[in-house]
């Protein structure tokens, strides 16, 4: 990231007073540095971090503005840096220290090391002496910041590496992405290619920084194109993890921080949503002048809606291999489900089955895989797993990924991020998971926005969206699943390890935890009927991997007789784990 950090002194030259990084810290202290106090705290950090011969350093901590002066440090010091997310899992963790080798953790927000590392590595970390500087302007090395170091071997790693992102992609065992500053560089070239015209002045992380695109398409687009970034811990957002949301908060941090430009992922949309119709034109709507969505499949209902509030909604698509942004649109475009063009040296093309192909700078490996030759050559497209079309004006619409369709009985095939994505509109549906392989219909798991929703209310919501889907596309049968006990996490979330940082379900750990809950929900819809009606239960309806044992003394309804009025809801009990 040479040319960010060049930029960054220039700026520190050229104007010294201008706004670049302003937040609180875990400890409640307030900062606000000019571009010149930036560039000195990075400098000052960098330069304490050369003497302590780290040569691989992780970065841990909530949102902070002191998280983002350590990365800025880091590279400036020539080190490769590795983002610890708060939501990861002990064994994550582990598994990311594990497979990386670094030999240096700086802690940015004033918590123990046991927050961030599992009790059993802890005598391996000594707590490690920065240089005494004079901490500059008020957040140098600040008794926030903590070095954590161990002897250790850093694994080999492509030599171009700058950032080290392990994305928790569908599966509980991260993959460490190893990516370029060349290759970052050109992410936010595109960006700022395609976002010509609008004004964006103060970005708002809202997001964990440890999530790449806040990190790359937030808070560093931002200090590339000379704006201010707002970082504000979660207790000041209302954000925990990369879900859990305080609305009240979140409502109070936009009217008082009132940034231009933010990022989210669907269900923050709807969030932002419920709140703008509760204060029609407040300033801080005003402000708004882009909120990019992503991580996931957007309905074009919210979509909508969000239009219809006049939020600048534009969404857009990418992966962490491809350095997170692949696609955009912008807020002055259409919202009808594109995720817009390629950015700028980006092309996307399909294969026979309607993958997407991405064409472009990509990683140069995952770590400690091939890291001699990186993903291959630069001119064979990368398999994105995703499915679209392009449409009007070179726009691309994503329809879901390629592994995660869904085939009927009825010989029907579709993907379930489109149901999943409608449900979770629903007044009082929090997420849904969506499946039906080798059923007559599709079936839902859902948790719900709280424990007091009226489930015949969802009841009757479904039966109204099952009227303006596809006869194929329409819920047969719903759920709703709460924890089985208090203090166990909540069902479809990352602390149950059924979701990955960027709202994806991790189906693989949807259908083993939830298994039981799928064959009773799918042995209520299919294999009952009025006494006058029954007919001998077919053992095709079985779910993939059951013994047709599980349902041959069942009864089953015939097809025809379901109907969009009518949708079976299993009666709420505790989820089996």
């Amino acid at each position: 990231m040479d040319n960010l950090l060049k930029r960054l002194e220039q700026r520190a030259t050229l104007a010294p007073r201008s706004a670049s990084l302003r937040g609180a810290t875990a400890s409640g202290k307030l900062v606000a540095l000019d571009a010149r106090q930036l560039h000195d705290s990075v400098t000052a950090l960098a330069q304490q971090l050369a003497q302590t011969g780290v040569r691989h350093i992780a970065i841990a901590g909530h949102n902070s503005p002191a998280w983002l002066v350590a990365q800025l440090a880091a590279w400036r010091a020539g080190l490769p840096v590795t983002p610890i997310p708060s939501f990861f899992s002990d064994d994550q963790v582990t598994h990311l220290l594990s497979t990386t080798g670094l030999d240096g953790i700086l802690i940015t927000d004033g918590s123990s090391l046991d927050r961030w590392v599992d009790a059993r590595l802890l005598p391996v970390f000594d707590r490690g002496l920065l240089p005494e500087q004079q901490p500059p302007h008020g957040i140098g090395v600040e008794p926030d910041v903590a070095l954590f170091q161990r002897a250790s071997v850093p694994a080999p790693m492509p030599a171009e590496t700058r950032l080290i992102t392990f994305t928790s992609g569908t599966t509980g065992t991260p993959k460490g992405v190893c990516l370029s500053g060349p290759h970052l560089e050109s992410v936010l070239l595109g960006l700022d290619d395609r976002l010509q015209g609008i004004e964006l002045t103060r970005h708002g992380v809202v997001l964990p920084l440890a999530v790449l695109l806040e990190h790359l398409a937030g808070a560093l687009y931002a200090l590339w194109r000379g704006a201010e970034v707002i970082i504000d811990p979660p207790q000041v957002t209302g954000l925990e993890g990369s879900g859990n949301l305080s609305c009240p908060h979140w409502q109070r941090w936009l009217a008082g921080r009132q940034p231009d430009s933010l990022i989210l992922v669907p269900a923050l949309l709807a969030a932002l949503c419920q709140i703008a119709r509760q204060e029609d034109d407040a300033p801080w709507m005003t402000s708004l002048n882009l909120v990019a969505v992503g991580g996931d499949h957007v309905p074009p209902v919210l979509l909508a809606d969000a239009k219809a509030l006049k939020l600048p909604v534009a969404q857009g698509y990418g992966m962490s291999e491809m350095g997170s942004v692949v696609c955009l649109s912008r807020p002055d475009e259409p919202q009808d489900g594109r995720v817009g063009r390629p950015l700028k040296g980006r092309d996307i093309t399909t294969d026979p089955s309607g993958q997407l192909l991405v064409h472009g700078p990509r990683m140069l490996g995952y770590l400690g895989e091939a890291t001699d030759t990186g993903p291959g050559p630069m001119d064979v497209p990368w398999p994105s797993g995703d499915l679209g079309e392009q449409r009007h004006g070179g726009h691309w619409h994503l329809s879901g990924r390629q592994r995660n369709v869904i085939i009927l009985s009825t010989g029907r095939n579709l993907s379930p991020e489109w149901i999943e994505a409608e449900l979770a509109t629903l007044a009082g549906i929090d997420r849904a998971f969506v499946f039906g392989d080798g059923l007559p219909g599709l079936l839902a798991l859902a948790t719900l926005s709280s424990c007091q929703v009226d489930t015949t209310a969802i009841d009757s919501a479904i039966a109204s969206l099952n009227q303006r889907l596809p006869d194929y596309a329409r819920i047969r049968g719903w759920a709703p699943l709460t924890a089985a006990l208090p203090g166990l996490p909540t069902p479809l979330s990352e602390a149950s390890h059924e979701l990955t940082s960027n709202g994806r379900l991790r189906r693989d750990g949807v259908r083993l935890r939830r298994h039981r809950d799928m064959q009773r929900l799918a042995e209520q819809s299919f294999c009952e009927a009025p006494p006058s009606e029954q007919t001998p239960c077919d053992p095709s309806l079985a779910l993939p991997g059951d013994s047709a044992d599980n349902v041959t003394n069942s009864l089953v309804e015939p097809l025809y007789r379901f109907s969009p009025q009518r949708v079976t809801r299993q009666p709420g009990r505790p989820s089996d784990e």
